[in-house]
């Protein structure tokens, strides 16, 4: 059975929906599934990667990139015209967020199985209304849809027939546990711009500066914000795999479902916040809520973290445990086809 996803970004570039698609991909190659996956070609350069267009027999095709092209949406249309046997050729064609790429071609193929995730949003708040129109549109024009988090059902009103959180891979030794002392190493992983809260965490991370608090300090990731991290310690960049860093720290800011359950599979205490009421619900929506220190004041959020006891803290760390258990890539893909009916 042929499958071909649509994506926006992909493989080498770093991010959750790039990771969601690839490692789904993966799996579903494994089990004997032709996997195909269109994406636009990344404006950056990478290097010691595998061969762009090929990944674990995994065939990827490149749309050119049209930054800043008011026809930039025609484009990709007429991209696709010009090579519309990937359609043809698909069993079922599956968009994470880019269903407008396949829009004209919903109705030249009436029956051809066409299925959407809507990943995050547009980190503008509150979400545009064109934003929620075309998200509306894909739901209606879809045959089936997984939503990223429950808070997209409320913001976009967008019910999906499978709403997750993202995966982990295999989870990680059971004996971690926490170890919180008076040196503590923290880290913090994702985007590095005012959305994804870095003044909050600047603010934690200034509090415990002027308490005299010992700690190391590392931010994995980039953005626009990351000369306020700098202030406090390294700023690594983009990193494919994060799990050096994660396992080595007692606390790890994250306000990312990826980044939050990774740090989840190896029993690390995380802490969470948000900028506005989206995200607010985009944490509390979930079910793994209650495992958070989460918050948009860092005074509280210190005051929530010192109130915990060690029982509490253990307790928090074996509930996380075992939702991540629960919620691999393998379980990811069961869904997948779940709502495929295969």
């Amino acid at each position: 059975m042929n499958i071909l996803f649509l994506t926006h970004h992909f493989y080498p570039e770093i991010g959750g929906v790039e990771k969601h698609v690839l490692e789904i991909s993966k799996i579903l190659k494994n089990q004997g599934f032709k996997i195909t996956i269109i994406s636009e070609e990344s404006t950056r350069s990478f290097t010691n990667v595998q061969d762009d267009n090929l990944i674990n027999d995994i065939k990827i095709y490149r749309i050119p990139s049209f930054p800043n092209d008011k026809l930039k949406k025609f484009k990709i249309w007429f991209w696709f015209f010009k090579n519309i046997s990937l359609i043809k050729n698909a069993d079922i064609i599956h968009a994470h967020d880019v269903f407008f790429w396949y829009l004209p071609f919903r109705f030249l193929f009436l029956n051809k199985k066409i299925f959407t995730t809507f990943h995050g949003y547009e980190t503008i708040f509150p979400p545009k209304k064109s934003a929620i129109f075309i998200r509306r549109l894909s739901k209606f024009l879809s045959m089936g849809t997984i939503n990223i988090g429950e808070y997209i059902n409320k913001w976009y009103k967008t019910p999906a027939n499978f709403t997750i959180y993202g995966g982990v891979e295999a989870v990680k030794n059971e004996e971690l546990k926490v170890k919180i002392n008076n040196n503590l190493n923290i880290v913090f992983i994702g985007r590095i711009e005012k959305d994804n809260g870095v003044e909050i965490y600047s603010g934690i991370l200034k509090i415990l500066k002027d308490k005299k608090t010992k700690f190391k300090f590392t931010a994995v990731g980039n953005g626009s914000f990351k000369n306020i991290f700098k202030e406090y310690g390294l700023v690594t960049g983009f990193i494919k795999n994060t799990d050096d860093y994660i396992k080595n720290a007692d606390i790890i800011f994250a306000s990312s479902y990826l980044s939050i359950l990774e740090a989840f599979s190896f029993k690390k205490l995380v802490i969470s916040v948000y900028t506005n009421e989206l995200k607010k619900d985009y944490l509390e929506m979930t079910p793994f809520s209650e495992f958070l220190v989460k918050g948009n004041n860092p005074e509280k959020i210190i005051d929530q973290f010192l109130n915990l006891n060690n029982k509490e803290k253990n307790e928090m760390l074996e509930k996380e445990y075992n939702f991540v258990k629960e919620n691999t890539w393998e379980d990811l893909a069961k869904i997948y086809k779940k709502l495929w009916k295969i």
